[in-house]
């Protein structure tokens, strides 16, 4: 697959892209594919939060998987203020970060649509750190880009994707 540039995409035409499947499509070709395949993900996603099944699966998971209760009481602020004051600690959730609650509905409905792999796009690398968790935690194939400088500055993060068994492009 070939990356194409901001340059380049800006330019009068795209140019050929290779999909999948290795062949080579006009931009024609892939804007009716990637329409397809939003229209598949819509309705999987429609399917799935209608089946009563799925939605709990998918809460016992936030649950016991990614502490999705993240509130704690500040009972000193709030004993001086006279209210009961809550602060939500996205840092204290698994993987560091909010970004798991997200992924762990997006790789239940991966599986449940039958596909083997998910990929990512981060700058942090948080969010592919957390699709990273959630793919091996589902025995998914996971592929994250990040961009190159991000790379260098957040080598923490793309040493867990590694760890985790994602692989990774700059």
């Amino acid at each position: 697959m070939r990356i194409v540039s901001r340059r380049e995409r800006n330019g009068t035409t795209w140019p050929n892209r290779t999909t999948a499947d290795d062949s080579v499509t006009s931009e024609d070709d892939s804007s009716r594919g990637a329409h397809a395949a939003c229209l598949e993900l819509e309705a999987a996603f429609a399917e799935a939060w209608s089946d009563a099944e799925f939605v709990s699966e998918y809460h016992t998971v936030l649950k016991e998987f990614a502490d999705d209760d993240t509130r704690h009481a500040l009972t000193r602020l709030g004993d001086h203020l006279g209210l009961r004051i809550f602060a939500k600690r996205e840092d204290l959730a698994h993987t560091g970060s909010h970004k798991i609650n997200n992924v762990i509905g997006q790789t239940l409905l991966t599986k449940r649509m039958g596909k083997r792999r998910v990929i990512a796009e981060t700058g942090a690398g948080q969010h592919g750190v957390a699709t990273a968790t959630a793919a091996a935690r589902l025995g998914l194939e996971c592929t994250v880009f990040m961009g190159e400088v991000d790379t260098e500055r957040q080598i923490l993060n793309v040493f867990r994707m590694e760890l985790l068994g994602s692989r990774w492009f700059p």
